[in-house]
């Protein structure tokens, strides 16, 4: 009986000794462990809380570096506002409404307005040089041989008072590329295509009104083109029989 109970009190005193031994070292309690990982929630719970701690220190790095990217830009764009003021500063007139850092106007063009003394212009020979003076020259002559020539086809017998018209008229110019061609031509003799110039310039200028002494050959504007056409063979035909241009 005796020894009964000391069994039993051994068996309270190892009772108490395992449980004080449980509370103070905190190892032999059950941890409950996540059923998705294997991992103690606990060490789960310590893990957010130190990674929250850690993103708090970030968060605030970040704000910090925030606050001083935006005070570089204000400092950067004041030296921008400083560059262009000293820019525009470079360019201020002088006085005379030029920017200091231009070149001063020559006053010259160099474009295709500018003076060409080599130009001919396409008005009358008055107005170019000396060959297109021995174009007028002959052109006189031609002038001279028209009023002359009396025309084979009587179709062109009524165009003779207006022709001779044309006689020793010195004052008619004839316009500056068809006197360069006559200043040009080898021999004595018209080609043909220089022929139909002459006509037509001559045609058109008796019929434009431009010499009212010489008689008018028809009215109307249809009598004119028809008149208009005749003066032109008129020329061609005279032209065409041994109109002379001597040398000169």
């Amino acid at each position: 009986m005796a020894g009964f109970k000391l069994y039993k009190a051994i068996l309270a005193f190892l009772a108490v000794v395992n449980l004080m031994g449980c509370g103070a070292l905190g190892t032999d309690l059950p941890q409950e462990v996540d059923p998705t990982n294997g991992v103690s929630a606990d060490y789960v719970t310590n893990d957010v809380e130190t990674k929250s701690e850690v993103d708090g220190d970030t968060s605030e790095d970040d704000d910090e570096s925030d606050e001083e990217s935006e005070s570089d830009e204000e400092d950067d764009g004041d030296e921008g506002d400083e560059s262009v003021d000293a820019s525009e500063s470079d360019v201020v007139a002088n006085g005379d409404g030029q920017p200091q850092n231009a070149e001063p106007s020559t006053g010259t063009s160099t474009g295709s307005s500018a003076h060409n003394p080599g130009h001919v212009p396409g008005g009358l020979a008055g107005d170019c040089d000396e060959v297109c003076e021995s174009g007028q020259r002959r052109f006189q002559l031609i002038l001279d041989h028209i009023a002359d020539y009396t025309p084979k086809s009587t179709s062109l017998l009524s165009f003779k008072d207006v022709v001779s018209g044309l006689k020793g008229r010195s004052d008619i110019r004839v316009p500056a590329d068809i006197a360069k061609e006559l200043a040009n031509i080898q021999g004595y003799s018209v080609y043909y295509s220089l022929a139909r110039k002459i006509a037509r310039y001559i045609g058109s200028m008796l019929f434009n009104g431009k010499y009212n002494d010489i008689p008018a050959a028809g009215e109307g504007k249809g009598r004119m083109r028809v008149t208009n056409n005749g003066m032109v063979a008129y020329i061609l035909e005279a032209l065409g029989m041994c109109c002379r241009l001597r040398a000169l």
